[in-house]
């Protein structure tokens, strides 16, 4: 894991909630764990998804014993909230995850192939520039190919009614994307190069 993708409030905001008993049902996905992966830039929010029904209740409860939570979203099944100065979110996710998670400070690190897939979800809906580029630069350090992503993405999403067209549309979509700032990087990475990436990689693509 490339830990030193984490600012400090966040690093410390893991050892904070390691101790949570809660977190044992969650995992962290998100761009925080693809950047735990790849190294390629910084993060400093903790996503965390459980396939199980929780009590949100419980679980800000939990938090406010250990520092002061600032609550942002609170639903069933649903929390968000700012701890510690990071941004964490709780949210019932129920599709499987593809491969098993790593651990890291006693919490589970949702598997590379499984973030990837989450985020072709995310593009297909609105891409971030953080979420092309998390699916750029996990296929230019060669963990995967973009067919790899797609074959793993139907396995995972499998009993949903999904198009792969519209998936594809999404993955050259950008307009949404543009006015974004870029994420601090920890290796180079050009946008107008990610977008051309994409554009050739969805060509080649047979559906």
């Amino acid at each position: 894991m490339f830990t030193t993708i984490l600012p400090r409030d966040t690093q410390e905001t893991v050892e904070l909630l390691k101790h949570t008993v809660l977190l044992a049902n969650f995992y962290l996905s998100g761009g925080t764990a693809c950047a735990l992966h790849l190294g390629h830039r910084l993060s400093e929010d903790l996503d965390f998804f459980t396939p199980n029904v929780f009590d949100a209740k419980q679980l800000r409860d939990e938090l406010l014993e250990q520092k002061t939570v600032q609550i942002l979203a609170e639903d069933k099944n649903t929390f968000h909230c700012i701890f510690n100065k990071t941004r964490l979110s709780f949210l019932r996710y129920k599709y499987p995850l593809i491969e098993p998670c790593s651990p890291y400070k006693g919490i589970n690190v949702s598997s590379l192939i499984d973030v990837l897939c989450t985020k072709l979800d995310t593009i297909s809906a609105r891409g971030s520039k953080k979420d092309f580029i998390d699916v750029y630069c996990a296929i230019q350090k060669k963990r995967y190919a973009l067919s790899d992503i797609i074959a793993a993405f139907q396995k995972k999403y499998k009993d949903v009614d999904y198009s792969l067209l519209h998936i594809m549309k999404g993955l050259v979509y950008f307009e949404d994307a543009e006015e974004e700032e870029m994420p601090i990087m920890k290796i180079e990475a050009d946008w107008k190069e990610v977008k051309s990436f994409f554009i050739e990689e969805v060509k080649k693509t047979k559906l």
